[in-house]
Parts: C-alpha cells; sequence; structure tokens
C-alpha cells in the first residue's frame, strides 16, 4: 500500500503556521531536562526496572546516531514479552544503515551474553565499551577536535590552577588528595590539544574514560573556572559528551545484569525512514494567508509590523522563501507511526529513547496522541521542516489528519499570543540540541568528591534548566571491577526534575504525589460552549518552586483569561470535565485528578469548562470512547473523520 503523507490544505495550514512560529522565536519555552547523562543511585522494585529501561533506551539512541547531524538523529523502544524475544525498535531521521544495524546487534549479542551469565558484567562493560568507541568513532574525533582548537584550553595554566585551588582550600570541601588528582586531569586536557589526526581505538577508549573522570570533578571545574550553567564553554560541554560514551557502555550492562528476563534473547530491528518531501508555498501570499487567521483585520498592520521586526523590505518574500523546504518525518514519529500500523508490537513500556532532545513538534504530538509515549526531555524548539507521521493505511491517515488539524490550531492561538504580546521581544536563548553533562549551578555548594558511599541530596525546588544541565550533580569514581561487583555507580543529585526525583530511592512513598506531576502531565483545555476557546497546559509550568505541587491558584490564573481565546474561567462559578467524567472545581479535587491520571499512566487529557448555570450534560464529542467503540476512531476526545 502506498504511503499517504498529509497533503492539501491542512498540510498548507500547518506549514504555514509553522514557519510563522519560527520566523517569531525557534524557541517555544524552557527546555527540559535529560537523564541521559545522570547516574542511578539505590533503586528498588518496578521503580529501579523502570528506570533502568528509560536510561538503556536512551544510551542505545545514542550510540545510535554515529554522526553529529540532524539526519542521524535516533530513537529506540523496547518490545518486551513476546515469545521470539525482546526487540529494541531503532529509527533515524534519515534511516538507519546496514552497517550500524549490525554493529548494535553485535553489542546485543554481548548483552545476551551477560544476562546469561555466559560472560561477567564488568568483561561485558570492557567489550561493549569497545565495540561503542568503534561505532561511535567519528562523533568522538569530532568533539576531541573541538577541545584541542579551543583557545581557552590552550591558556591554561597549570601553576595558575594550582594557585587558584590555594585560595579557595578553605570554600570547598574537596580534599587534598582529590585536589592532586585533579590537577593531574587537568595535565591531560592540555595533552589533547595536540592530539594528532586518527588516533588509534585504545588512544580513543583512554581519552573516552579520561572524560568520564571529569564528573567528580565539576565541582573543582566550576570554581577553577568561575562557570555558570547559561554560559558552559564549548570544550567543557565536548569533555562531558565524550563522557556519555562510557556511562552508556554501563547502563547497557546493568540493564542486562540485573533484568537478565529481557534478553531471552534481544535482537535489533529498524524502521525503514520515509524519503524527505520537497515543499514550496502553493498560496500567493502565506504569510497574508496565516494571518487572516490569526488575527483577522489585523493582517495588514502585522504585516507592517512584521517588515520592521525581520528588517525585510518584503516581508512576504521572506516568508515564502521560509516556507520552501524539504519536510523530514522526525525518528520519534516513526517509531510513532510502526505502532500504529503494527498494534501486535506495541510495547507495555511507552518510552521512546532519544539521541537528542526531541523537538517542540514532536513533543506535542506526543502528549495529543491516544498511545501515550513519552520521552525524557525537549528541547523546545521547532524546526519548519517537521512533518507528521505518513500512513499508509486510510484509517490511520484520518487519525494523523486530525492530530494535524488539531495541532495547527492549537499553534495558530500560540501564535496570535506571540503576535500580540511578544512581537519584537528578546528571543529566546536557544538551548542545545543534545545532552551535556553535570550542572555547574551547584558547584559552590558543599559536595562530596571521592566518597566512598552513595550520597543522594534531594531539592527542595523544581528543576531549573540551564544549557546542558543534565546530571545535576557528582560522580564518585569507581574503577569498572569495583562497579559491577555492586552494579551501581555513586552519584549525587542536587537538582532533579520529575524522574530525575524518582532516581533517588530515599525519598518517601507519601512525597511521591508531590514529585510526578512535573512536566510529564497536559491538560488540553477546551471552553464547551465555544470550541474556539482553549489552552493547552503543562503541570510543569504551574509547579510552585516551595511545595513542588501544580499550584491551583496558577492554573486558576491561566484560565480566567478572558480575551478571544482564552477560556474566561470564574473560580466558583465554572468548573471541568476531565476525559468526560471526572468533575474538578476545587484545588482537593484537582491534586485528586492528577493522582488518578497518574496512577491510570494518563499523560495527557481533555478538560471541557462548564458554568455551573449550565446543565452538566456532557456532549456527545467529550464522551469517553464506549467498550464496543475502536479506539482508533477517537482522538483526544474528537471522533475521526
Amino acid at each position: 500500500m502506498h504511503s499517504l503523507p498529509i497533503t492539501g490544505t491542512v498540510r498548507d495550514r500547518f506549514v504555514e503556521v509553522s514557519a510563522l512560529l519560527y520566523q517569531l522565536d525557534p524557541v517555544r519555552g524552557e527546555p527540559t531536562a535529560h537523564d541521559l547523562d545522570q547516574e542511578l543511585t539505590h533503586e528498588s522494585g518496578m521503580l529501579k526496572e523502570r528506570l533502568l529501561k528509560r536510561k538503556f533506551l536512551n544510551s542505545f539512541a545514542l550510540i545510535c546516531a554515529t554522526k553529529k547531524d540532524g539526519p542521524s538523529v535516533s530513537a529506540a523502544c523496547l518490545e518486551e514479552g513476546f515469545p521470539d524475544g525482546t526487540v529494541v525498535r531503532i529509527a533515524s531521521n534519515s534511516g538507519v544503515c546496514d552497517t550500524v544495524l549490525l554493529q548494535l546487534q553485535q553489542i546485543v549479542t554481548i548483552l545476551n551474553q551477560v544476562a546469561d551469565r555466559v560472560l561477567h558484567p564488568s568483561a561485558g562493560v570492557a567489550d561493549v565499551f569497545q565495540r561503542i568507541v568503534t561505532l561511535d568513532r567519528t562523533n568522538i574525533w569530532l568533539y576531541l577536535k573541538d577541545i584541542a582548537s579551543s583557545q581557552q584550553v590552550s591558556n591554561i595554566s597549570i601553576e595558575a590552577v594550582e594557585m587558584r585551588l590555594q585560595e579557595i582550600e578553605s570554600s570547598t570541601p574537596a580534599g587534598l588528595f582529590a585536589r592532586v588528582q585533579f590537577v593531574e586531569w587537568l595535565k591531560q586536557l592540555l595533552e589533547v590539544k595536540d592530539i594528532k589526526p586518527n588516533p588509534g581505538l585504545d588512544s580513543l577508549m583512554g581519552l573516552v574514560r579520561w572524560a568520564q573522570e571529569a564528573r567528580q570533578y565539576s565541582e573543582l571545574i566550576g570554581h577553577i573556572f568561575s562557570m555558570t550553567d547559561c554560559d558552559l564553554p564549548r570544550w567543557l560541554s565536548s569533555i562531558w559528551k565524550l563522557g556519555r560514551y562510557g556511562v552508556a557502555s554501563k547502563a547497557l550492562v546493568r540493564l542486562a545484569s540485573e533484568f537478565p528476563s529481557l534478553f531471552n534473547p534481544m535482537r535489533v530491528e529498524s524502521v525503514v525512514a520515509p524519503q524527505a518531501i520537497p515543499y514550496k508555498a502553493t498560496r500567493e501570499s502565506p504569510l497574508r494567508s496565516v494571518l487572516k487567521r490569526v488575527v483577522g483585520h489585523r493582517t495588514d498592520d502585522y504585516i507592517s509590523r512584521l517588515r520592521a521586526v525581520w528588517n525585510a523590505r518584503n516581508p512576504e518574500t521572506e516568508f515564502r522563501n521560509v516556507c520552501s523546504l524539504d519536510l523530514v518525518v522526525h525518528a520519534e514519529m516513526q517509531l510513532l507511526s510502526f505502532y500504529d500500523h503494527h498494534p501486535e508490537r506495541m510495547p507495555n513500556f511507552r518510552f521512546i529513547g532519544v539521541s537528542k532532545k526531541s523537538c517542540y513538534l514532536c513533543h506535542l504530538l506526543l502528549a495529543a496522541h491516544p498511545n501515550l509515549f513519552n520521552v525524557s526531555s525537549c528541547h523546545q524548539k521547532l524546526y519548519p521542516r517537521w512533518i507528521p507521521p505518513i500512513s499508509s493505511d486510510p484509517t490511520i491517515y484520518r487519525r494523523y489528519r486530525n492530530l494535524t488539524s488539531n495541532l495547527t490550531k492549537t499553534m495558530e492561538s500560540i501564535a496570535k499570543q506571540e503576535l500580540e504580546g511578544r512581537l519584537g521581544a528578546p528571543r529566546r536563548a536557544a538551548p542545545a540540541d543534545s545532552t551535556g553533562g553535570p550542572s555547574l549551578s551547584d558547584s559552590r555548594t558543599p559536595a562530596v568528591i571521592g566518597a566512598a558511599t552513595s550520597i543522594s541530596v534531594r531539592s527542595e525546588s523544581p528543576p531549573v534548566y540551564r544549557e546542558d544541565d543534565e546530571m545535576g550533580g557528582v560522580a564518585v569514581k569507581q574503577d569498572s571491577d569495583q562497579l559491577m561487583s555492586s552494579s551501581i555507580e555513586v552519584v549525587e543529585l542536587s537538582r532533579t526534575s520529575m524522574d530525575e526525583c524518582e532516581l533517588v530511592g530515599s525519598v518517601p512513598d507519601t512525597q511521591m504525589s508531590d514529585l510526578f506531576t512535573s512536566s510529564r502531565i497536559v491538560f488540553h483545555f477546551i471552553r464547551a460552549d465555544d470550541m474556539s476557546r482553549q489552552d493547552i497546559i503543562c503541570m510543569g509550568d504551574i509547579t510552585c518552586p516551595s511545595t513542588r505541587r501544580p499550584s491551583w491558584e496558577k492554573l486558576i490564573k491561566i484560565l480566567a483569561d478572558d480575551s478571544d481565546f482564552g477560556l474566561g474561567f470564574k473560580h466558583g462559578q465554572d468548573y471541568f470535565m476531565v476525559n468526560g467524567r471526572i468533575r474538578v472545581g476545587s484545588e482537593r479535587q484537582f491534586l485528586a485528578c492528577l493522582q488518578y491520571l497518574y496512577n491510570m499512566n494518563n499523560w495527557s487529557s481533555e478538560a471541557l469548562v462548564y458554568s455551573v448555570k449550565i446543565q452538566d450534560a456532557t456532549p456527545v464529542h467529550s464522551r469517553a470512547p464506549a467498550a464496543t467503540e475502536p479506539r482508533d476512531q477517537i482522538v483526544s476526545g474528537v471522533p475521526v473523520d
């Protein structure tokens, strides 16, 4: 059956509003943290298995992306519980080549041997690490070149560093031995700048191990170089990213060692990537077309204002050029499409591992899709080349078309708010696409370096993102044998997001309800008597810093917006129905509803706003689907054509 990409007016409207938002500001919000670079502390039971699977999939996607470019961005899912064994399903933006697939299968073969106890875990780490460095040596070399070419690295003076260490001796808990080790580590940094092209495999492996050691010195690095997370030098970011390959080898082997039943056996299969779709604006005046839908009769006024903001003689021509591009289905969307077309392979663990943080549009569509897949992070950047999944089935095509239409309406509403409230304002700082390493935001607070036991610090404030803020703490170095004898890498966590908090086994169960909602649960609010008035709100955006709980007051304030597209929610007079069956009108009910959705593993919900003066009859379109009703006929509570 032929592929069916979204075409016609639906695609035109989507591409136009996507290009408009990109031109206004390609960064659509605050990035979320990623768990790719985090180490795990003591966990237990199902939570431990879930976290190790996440780490495994993110690591697998990382090593699958063998080049530092957009086409190589990769994603991975885990299909378990099938008679033929477990499958790691992978996808890349431009497809996975056969040579990469073969090398990934060789890595998985080693993991199967670890799971079968044929190979000791410590030997498995060494073998997997060597395979990873071989597979990703192109990326590793590029990171080393970034370090070697840095003028800042060339200007580092060991004597000046030692003097600075003496100055800060009283303000840092690092002992003399740790500071001596740090100086020795720093001397190796100076040797990297003299690295010759095409180093051997052993040399590359040694440099990756050296880069991994940087984690334990993050506090001293912060003190010496007076860095902040929002001003992270490129050479340091490259060191953190080099260290990820060592972390990945341990994450892969740890899952095989601690949950061998998942490897019964395990194999790797890929998804065929669709070809990029050439696109050119079909309308005579695409900018005027999208502005008419967004701001109506004020179109001419905004075209004039955009001419000044963009410094363009003809904003229409500039906008048309932005709309002329090749549309690409991202790796996450390829996996989503695969499981829509092969429901018999649908994973029970609905998590997609990614080599780079997911983009803004992938994040939005995953939140709206009924299969409830999730990723660990989003960099919130919008790419105008993005296109929804492609279908080869008419029913699934209608689902994607409906999702695209809803996504377009959401973006048009956002564009209206941007034009009215932020036009001409400074653009948001562009975050890094890929993950880095430990945060230096807490590097001047007491921390234990070189300790022999695990330490975990639970933050009393919500996660604050800075560029490449991934681990949020200091990892304590252990050699490979010591690591695998305990199967634990020691780490201090000082800043946590929702899933990072779950990494800390010492969090009492009574506090878990305070943590689960940040950045995960999303509500699509719609005014029942006026479907054009709607908003989409992520719980991470309304979390109270002091309590780490979603704030009812903040939610009501957002819903109370009485503009043309706002909800106009009146506290005490209005309420909302979640998924057509849960009535919420107070803080107690709101928090209970969040807990209920979490228990049901439901991360995306529709909430229709009603007035108490209106009869409580729920309209047909908001009914929960009946047991006999085919699920793929309902998308976000709205019937598909």
